[in-house]
């Protein structure tokens, strides 16, 4: 059989491949660093790379999906993401905002929100016709209780903390041997630290594990700082529900929503999230499996869900 279709989940920090049969097995999983043109000059090379890894199987692809981190937002970028995408391939292309396909993963179709938390924060949601996005405004004003938000928030704490601005406490110093910095001159080499990452917002974003481990360990700042993540993360579902229905399911996706402080902080507030039918990036193969006119019932989900299992890929 030669027939396969592609599936791309593009990410701040990190991308991958899937390649897919009619059947609904995977044949190659390909893995990469993230395609954001905001944030890394070189994501063409580093999709270029990914697709190099695919090569031996791409003429046999008849269909492709590319979940693009930011696309749909900046028009002159979405235009660049969308030329070179389709000029890379020879089959048709569906290029997408990353968070749309992870919402197609998880409902397949169905209504629902799906809150995509990793380097940025947002939401897509749908009643099964219309769609509708919340958030995802950059890191500038926006990207609110993302990776990237708790890292930058962790390091206004630390430099406060050091500086004077607020009492002494162990969270800026633990900070400061997790990146191997001299506790002598911390305020110093933590701003050599933070400026001086070729890819800073990814850098930045990692901070979330740090957060992590600390609020495990019982750190006060560490908890408080993930609970208002959290209340900004839920802002996007509250909005959603507003436009859609307090009924509607809800889910959710991305690194920071792995998180056991996060996801159960999330799950007081709005209840247990509705598993994920498939993730991102099987969203983007059963989007190209669809746009075939492949049979993608329940059977070819089920075998889906099992490769994708037994090639660990869940997100």
């Amino acid at each position: 059989m030669n027939e396969l279709v592609l599936g791309i989940d593009g990410g701040g920090s990190k991308t991958i491949a899937i390649l897919v049969n009619r059947s609904g097995e995977l044949e190659q999983v390909s893995r990469s660093t993230g395609i954001n043109p905001q944030d890394r000059a070189d994501w063409k090379l580093e999709f270029s790379n990914l697709a190099d890894a695919l090569k031996q199987r791409l003429p046999r692809v008849e269909s492709a999906c590319i979940g693009a981190p930011g696309y749909g937002e900046i028009p002159s970028i979405s235009a660049l993401q969308n030329e070179f995408f389709k000029t890379r391939f020879s089959c048709p292309v569906i290029v997408e905002n990353d968070v749309r396909l992870a919402f197609d993963g998880a409902f397949l179709g169905a209504a629902g929100i799906l809150l995509l938390v990793g380097t940025g924060t947002m939401a897509w949601a749908s009643d099964g016709v219309s769609h509708a996005r919340f958030g995802g405004w950059g890191d500038i004003y926006g990207d609110e209780g993302s990776g990237f938000w708790i890292g930058r928030q962790t390091l206004s704490i630390a430099s406060r903390q050091l500086d004077g601005r607020l009492p002494p406490e162990s969270f800026s110093q633990d900070l400061l041997r997790h990146l191997s910095i001299d506790p002598d001159r911390g305020a110093e080499h933590l701003c050599v630290w933070a400026y001086e990452h070729a890819h800073r917002r990814s850098a930045i974003a990692a901070l979330s594990r740090f957060v992590s481990a600390q609020a495990i360990a019982g750190n006060s700042t560490a908890r408080q700082l993930l609970t208002e993540a959290c209340q900004r993360m839920g802002e996007h579902i509250v909005a959603a529900k507003n436009m859609f229905g307090s009924a509607i399911p809800w889910s959710v996706a991305g690194g920071i929503s792995k998180i056991p402080y996060v996801l159960q902080c999330l799950t007081q507030d709005f209840g247990i999230p509705r598993t994920r039918q498939l993730p991102p990036v099987g969203g983007g193969a059963w989007r190209a499996a669809l746009a075939l006119g492949w049979n993608t019932g329940q059977d070819w989900i089920q075998r889906l869900q099992k490769s994708l299992a037994e090639h660990g890929v869940d997100s």
